[in-house]
């Protein structure tokens, strides 16, 4: 009977023990959204905010700011610009773009994606842009002058 007893609350331990937080984690990723910067984003008169990754690409492209562009469409998902100065590159392929990616492509070309698609093309990723509900509405067709802030 205490061997049985001794079993169940080793199981039960066991059981519970796995079942606790793991403050550790919760800590880390806590300290990831804070170490997470975000910038602002103008487009006309609607503003959108910009979480940068934390990578060498992004902090180069703040030390240029603020930042003035004029962005052209291409192929109705997406707008691009080129930069004055090359910024730091760490490409790889994304496979999958998101509404709402900043992007570099090459090392110069600074590229904001208004639709979601599959892609084989590799960028080094900026940053995204938080709430991109109504990015194609504001980007229209053609040109348009977007405003970069801190």
């Amino acid at each position: 009977m205490k061997i049985l007893f001794l079993i169940v609350c080793l199981l039960l331990t066991t059981a519970l023990s796995a079942c606790r937080k793991d403050n550790h984690l919760n800590a880390s990723i806590q300290m990831d959204n804070r170490n997470q910067q975000e910038i602002k984003l103008i487009i006309g008169t609607t503003t959108f905010n910009l979480t940068l990754e934390n990578n060498h690409t992004s902090n180069a492209f703040v030390s240029q700011l603020p930042l003035t562009i004029e962005m052209n469409d291409l192929n109705e998902n997406e707008k691009y610009g080129n930069l004055s100065e090359n910024l730091p590159t760490n490409p790889s392929r994304v496979n999958t773009i998101h509404k709402g990616d900043v992007m570099l492509f090459g090392s110069n070309t600074l590229v904001i994606f208004y639709k979601s698609f599959n892609t084989s093309y590799e960028y080094s990723l900026i940053g995204k842009i938080t709430h991109p509900y109504d990015l194609e509405k504001v980007f229209g067709k053609g040109k348009v002058r977007v405003k970069f802030i801190q």
